[in-house]
């Protein structure tokens, strides 16, 4: 701001004319919430989110529940109730931060939507897996937040895919990495069922 000779004030989105309209048409008294389940990696990945979201979408049905992000996670783990809308992999950068200004509240971890919750001002309920929720909803002011059960947290570790790794040395380190972030079921060592901070979550809370 220093540099552009600008003053104060925080930074807009402007919205073209058909923009605008497109919004107002949407806007029409129904109650809407809009979930994320998945991140940008794997340590933003909410595995039993889609459980959470067939239990609130049948217990309010009056209000719409849409499912954002990307396709990762499987449609049929979401239930057929007419109030859960399917709109993963449909929307470009733009379109989403535009239609994430018809949401009354915003789900998810830290990610693109959480973001646009902040800068529309829109309440959210915000999944701090390896960050601190201060590292996120700073400047947010209608934020709630859940932080994992796990003691590593908050670790600020970015964990990338091993197998994506060529160097020997930094492959074996994300492996090991990957290996003690892993969450495993107790009856069965097999069963990976996610990163810790991702699933040490309390679901009553």
């Amino acid at each position: 701001y220093d540099h552009l000779g600008l003053q104060g004030g925080k930074p807009e989105v402007y919205l073209s004319d058909e923009e605008k309209q497109f919004l107002k048409k949407l806007k029409d008294g129904k109650k809407r919430v809009l979930w994320q389940p998945l991140g940008s990696g794997r340590n933003k990945a909410l595995p039993f989110m889609p459980l959470w979201i067939n239990h609130i979408a049948n217990k309010y049905r009056e209000v719409e529940h849409w499912i954002a992000g990307n396709e990762s996670t499987p449609i049929s783990a979401f239930a057929k109730f007419p109030n859960i809308k399917d709109v993963r992999g449909k929307w470009d950068v733009r379109t989403a931060l535009i239609m994430a200004s018809i949401f009354d509240l915003i789900i998810g971890p830290d990610s693109f939507f959480i973001n646009a919750a902040g800068a529309f001002d829109i309440s959210c309920i915000y999944f701090a897996s390896h960050a601190a929720p201060e590292n996120v909803l700073t400047y947010h002011r209608r934020a709630y937040h859940i932080k994992p059960k796990c003691d590593c947290h908050p670790c600020y570790l970015i964990l990338k895919d091993f197998r994506a790794i060529w160097n020997l040395e930094e492959r074996r380190l994300a492996r090991q990495q990957e290996l003690e972030c892993n969450y495993y079921d107790h009856k069965d060592p097999y069963r990976v069922l996610g990163y810790k901070c991702c699933v040490q979550i309390d679901p009553e809370e």
